[in-house]
């Protein structure tokens, strides 16, 4: 890493002070973006938080894809009223990923990254972001299930499978109806979400796997 080359010989602040001179003398947007992330870095080393956030803001502006700068920018949002700000860092990145694939990677990471930070709603919109680019039954759809019973809420996850499974032009998915039912089966306060899923199918298509199930519920 440039900066950490730098530190040692010229200290911190005059790092800082090289680097942009760097970054004036570019005009190629990786470049730039690439040495807007040393400089962020330098300064969260001095516990600088405002000039880190003023330089991850412009290398993404540079490179909105640049992993480097969201690894600082998650690492940054260190208060609840700072995640309104990396919110803001996602939703500009997402503008430069690729297709479905990298939405989905994206809104999984928001979604442990807002976990592991105590905002479980935001972790829940993320995890249902991921799971509506790319539908599966593996690590995002339990992690939809999982912040439910945490938030007690199982709204988003319903409208998430339900969105899911309702792409279909000829009738709902009920693979995806029965496999949330059962995940909501743990918890007593949960039954009337699973009712309502059922019942939404049960209201476009009466289909033999959806009619057993809301006779299992019941």
């Amino acid at each position: 890493i440039v900066a950490n080359d730098l530190v040692p010989s010229c200290g911190h602040l005059a790092s800082i002070q090289q680097l942009l001179e760097w970054n004036n003398a570019t005009v190629e947007p990786e470049r730039k973006a690439g040495l807007c992330v040393a400089v962020a870095y330098l300064y969260a080393q001095v516990d600088d938080e405002a000039q880190s956030r003023a330089f991850v803001d412009r290398a993404m502006s540079h490179a909105p894809a640049n992993m480097d700068a969201l690894l600082i920018a998650e690492s940054q949002a260190k208060q609840v009223s700072d995640n309104q700000w990396l919110e803001e860092i996602y939703s500009i990145a997402e503008s430069a990923t690729f297709g479905r694939h990298g939405n989905r990677a994206l809104h999984y990471r928001a979604a442990k990254v807002f976990e592991l930070k105590g905002e479980l709603q935001r972790a829940m919109q993320h995890a249902c972001a991921a799971f509506s680019a790319i539908p599966s039954a593996g690590v995002v759809f339990r992690l939809m299930a999982s912040l439910a019973r945490t938030l007690g809420d199982a709204q988003p996850f319903v409208d998430a499978v339900w969105n899911v499974a309702a792409r279909s032009a000829a009738h709902p998915d009920a693979r995806w109806i029965a496999l949330a039912v059962d995940e909501l089966e743990e918890v007593p306060a949960f039954l009337p979400a699973r009712f309502e899923l059922l019942l939404r199918a049960l209201t476009v298509e009466s289909s033999v796997d959806v009619v057993l199930k809301a006779a299992h519920v019941a």
